[in-house]
């Protein structure tokens, strides 16, 4: 039902301009905060947009577990939402109430889940967490993760659009 659209560099007007100029920034901030983490000096690199895309989802779509690959070796994607259904507003709200591990289990239509673990769905026998970070689409969140990191977005139920701009970014270590 919804659809991709690449965007070429030829469409970008002056905001979608800014827009990549902030994705680079955060590109960047990313990659350092990685380097201060594991105790290691930052490196000189290059950093530059892959690909770029608009995403619609319409009722009953989903993306299915997969990652993303670029021109670099290393890299980062990332996603920028610009509307969500009202149904999944309403999850959220609903999500901080509910009152069962259950029933907050099912309530991530429409999420994007980022799996770091065999565990994704919560043993209650075992008291073992999900081993997964889902976020909601809400607009105006910019979320990147690391390009090969597995990622889906189970679907949802309401006559909405879930709208986003998904991207790839190239990271080159200089020598």
């Amino acid at each position: 039902k919804g659809k991709e659209v690449n965007i070429r560099e030829d469409q970008y007007g002056e905001a979608l301009k800014k827009f990549q100029s902030a994705i680079l920034n955060l590109s960047y901030h990313y990659v350092d905060t990685f380097f201060s983490k594991i105790g290691r000096t930052p490196v000189k690199l290059n950093i530059d947009i892959d690909s770029m895309w608009i995403v619609q989802q319409l009722e009953s779509d989903w993306n299915p577990l997969h990652a993303h690959e670029s021109r670099s070796p290393s890299g980062l994607s990332g996603v920028f939402y610009l509307q969500q259904p009202k149904e999944l507003e309403s999850l959220q709200k609903n999500l901080q109430e509910a009152v069962s591990p259950k029933e907050k289990g099912g309530q991530h239509a429409g999420t994007i889940q980022l799996p770091f673990g065999p565990n994704i769905m919560p043993d209650f026998d075992n008291f073992i967490s999900p081993e997964i970070v889902s976020c909601p689409p809400e607009p105006g969140l910019l979320i990147l993760f690391p390009k090969r990191a597995a990622h889906q977005v189970p679907s949802f139920s309401d006559e909405g659009e879930r709208i986003c701009i998904a991207f790839n970014v190239d990271v080159w270590y200089e020598e």
